[in-house]
């Protein structure tokens, strides 16, 4: 099943420190057609290219439109800047003496355990439409762990 991904950084999120984000985003959710929708994303990556939720919505509706090598790119990307957020989360925490063991390890399976089970399952749907089954099976038992 395909998903779009809210979780982490809504446009709610974006809304009191970018305007132009939060719209961005607003206009993606309401964009008609494939050509539009993908325009809006696009622009919402060039406001925040750390956002990994763009990255994730634009993936998705490319995996939506068969564009399988597309989808999974920006897939892959939004799972990267996943885990580099949490990281970075974590190393906050570590600073300020809060229990993390939750989140500690460094395996790539520790670390696919911090991103958005629904992006790890669209991008397991992208990787099983190129053939790539040994990584699609990897997302999706992580993202069934979660």
């Amino acid at each position: 099943s395909l998903a779009i991904s809210r979780a982490n950084q809504e446009p709610a999120d974006a809304k009191g420190s970018d305007d132009k984000l939060y719209k961005a985003f607003i206009d993606a959710f309401s964009a008609q057609g494939f050509e539009a929708q993908d325009a809006a994303w696009t622009r919402a990556i060039n406001l925040a290219p750390e956002n990994s939720a763009a990255w994730s919505n634009r993936g998705t509706l490319r995996l939506q439109n068969n564009m399988w090598a597309a989808a999974q790119a920006d897939l892959g990307h939004a799972v990267q800047l996943e885990v580099q957020q949490k990281k970075g989360q974590q190393a906050a925490r570590e600073g300020e003496g809060t229990d993390i063991t939750g989140l500690q390890g460094s395996s790539a399976d520790a670390e696919l355990q911090m991103v958005d089970p629904s992006t790890l399952n669209n991008l397991g749907n992208a990787e099983v439409a190129l053939g790539r089954y040994n990584e699609a099976r990897s997302h999706f038992a992580a993202a069934a762990l979660q």
